[in-house]
């Protein structure tokens, strides 16, 4: 009976944090099994789809390298998702605690493009899902930023709202998805080539 009540405790607060109360939630009945094999074939694409990110001046970075310098920059996101993604009473349906990825976003305002970057990556048990949940995350972050603009992050209305002032607009009006991501890996990329000449000037002066 107890394990019946938290279940739909579980549902409830599932519907009011991950796809608002206006939504159904939509469950999916998968094993751990099945949750790491998906893992592993996100993780396969992932790389599969940065492999020919322009690097500096005209320069094709080595597709290792290039994975590991995104994958270890969007760590941060991508943890905030793992330690955010909760289990139903019965093991067989998960949730997002959408307010708390969104708090932890805010923890961290100088890197919150990179770290949102992180979060949308690993977001969702498909496409769909994804762009649900991310459009919620960005949401409660608005939510928060008006109340802390002290933080420095603009209160968008939405993930959808974030896309179009960042210019990942398609002519259509609809947003740009393939747009946004090519231009994380290619900042995420920029940064770390910054980072590396910022240190060598410094090395250089205090010689």
């Amino acid at each position: 009976m107890n394990n019946e009540i938290n279940y739909h405790q579980k549902y409830r607060k599932a519907r009011s944090k991950s796809v608002g109360h206006a939504k159904k939630v939509k469950y999916v009945k998968v094993k751990t099994t099945a949750l790491k094999r998906g893992a592993l074939a996100i993780a396969l694409a992932t790389m599969i789809a940065i492999s020919g990110i322009i690097y500096g001046g005209g320069k094709l970075i080595d597709t290792i390298q290039t994975t590991r310098i995104v994958y270890e920059a969007t760590e941060y996101g991508r943890n905030i998702v793992l330690q955010n993604k909760k289990r139903t009473a019965n093991k067989q349906f998960f949730y997002y605690e959408i307010d708390d990825i969104a708090t932890e976003l805010l923890k961290d305002p100088e890197n919150f493009d990179r770290n949102l970057y992180g979060v949308y990556s690993s977001i969702g048990y498909n496409e769909t899902s994804q762009k649900e949940q991310i459009e919620e995350v960005v949401k409660s972050v608005g939510n928060i930023a008006k109340l802390h603009p002290e933080l420095g992050i603009d209160s968008y209305e939405n993930f959808s709202d974030y896309c179009r002032q960042k210019g990942f607009v398609k002519e259509d009006g609809s947003i740009d998805y393939e747009a946004y991501e090519k231009a994380m890996k290619e900042l995420i990329v920029d940064e770390m080539n910054l980072q590396k000449l910022q240190e060598k000037v410094s090395e250089f002066k205090t010689r």
